[in-house]
Formats: C-alpha cells, sequence, structure tokens
C-alpha cells in the first residue's frame, strides 16, 4: 500500500477537486489523478464518482476517508508533539577545551551535537507511529 496514494486521496476528499489538491500537495493534477486511478485499481474499488466539473466520494470513498484520515491526524498530532518536546529541552552543556583547539575542532563537534538531537527526534518519532504501521 503506497501511504503517498492514501494522502493524496485523503487530500481530494477533503478539497473536493484533484487540481485543489495538486495545489495543496505541489504535485500536478496529472500525477493526482494517476494516483487515484492507481488506488482504485489497487483497492479494486470506485471511489469517486466523477463529472466534468466536480469529483464526489462513493460509498466506499467515503468509508475509506472515515478510516484513513484518523491515521495521518495522528501522525500530525504526533510530530507537534515532538516538536514541543524540543521546545521543551533545556540546559547548559559545557565542553571544556584548550584555546588552540576550539577553532578547529568546534565545527565538527557542533555538527555531530545537532545531528544526535535529531536522531533522538527520529527516533522518539518512529516509536510514537510503530503502533500505526501494524
Amino acid at each position: 500500500m503506497d501511504f503517498n496514494r492514501l494522502y493524496s486521496f485523503v487530500k481530494v476528499a477533503e478539497r473536493g477537486s484533484i487540481t485543489k489538491a495538486a495545489g495543496d500537495l505541489y504535485l500536478t493534477q496529472q500525477a493526482i489523478s494517476k494516483q487515484m486511478l492507481l488506488l482504485e485499481d489497487e483497492l479494486n474499488l470506485n471511489l469517486f464518482n466523477r463529472s466534468h466539473n466536480a469529483i464526489v466520494l462513493t460509498r466506499d470513498g467515503e468509508t475509506l476517508v472515515g478510516n484513513v484520515r484518523p491515521f495521518f491526524d495522528n501522525i500530525k498530532e504526533s510530530i507537534s508533539q515532538l516538536k514541543d518536546e524540543m521546545k521543551s529541552l533545556e540546559g547548559v552543556i559545557k565542553i571544556g577545551t584548550s584555546f588552540d583547539n576550539t577553532r578547529k575542532n568546534w565545527s565538527p563537534l557542533s555538527t555531530c551535537l545537532k545531528q544526535s538531537i535529531l536522531t533522538y527526534v527520529l527516533n522518539s518519532f518512529l516509536i510514537l507511529i510503530s503502533p500505526l504501521k501494524k
């Protein structure tokens, strides 16, 4: 299952328009249309009733969006929680070094610290969403 297709599907359902959803997702209208056709093909379901100037969810489409939207809402909430946790991290890190070593060693050290913090955030996120993958 391609989660990008599902996310695009939710966007189309929310916006009621492939063109508007494409704009939100920074994709072309053709790309979103293709994703929707592939999703319908994969699920062997008709998710939309299409006309020249409107797209409306079928009953199957309504059921799918009702089941899938909470999944994406949960991911957004998890990311928001992680960002809030990052804001609440505070403290002082004291690093002792000789004056001669400071200039040539600080840049790689600061890069390493930034990467360590990013790794912590990403690992926390993966732990939060792991139950959602099942």
